[in-house]
């Protein structure tokens, strides 16, 4: 089966459900490598409000795994108040 050739930004949570219902693991790692990698895409699908909170979970810790999202903080805004203030 390749399945992976017809998984899409479209239907990957989708897949990502009924992998996880399957126990399917391979799939299940496979759909969240490709939600990470369309994460701009996957993210503003109304199908994502429906997922399970596990799933979300996965999803996050799958996003935080990828190096695109280890980047330094900018300076804040001046329009803060610093933290001295409160």
């Amino acid at each position: 089966h390749n399945l992976q050739s017809n998984v899409s930004p479209e239907n990957v949570l989708a897949i990502l459900q009924a992998a996880d219902r399957m126990r399917a693991a391979d799939i299940k790692e496979y759909a969240l490598k490709m939600i990470v990698h369309h994460f701009e895409l996957v993210a503003r699908q109304d199908a994502i409000k429906n997922l399970a909170q596990p799933l979300l979970v996965d999803m996050i810790c799958a996003l935080a795994d990828d190096p695109r999202f280890d980047t330094s903080l900018p300076p804040p805004p001046r329009s803060l108040p610093s933290s001295s203030s409160a």
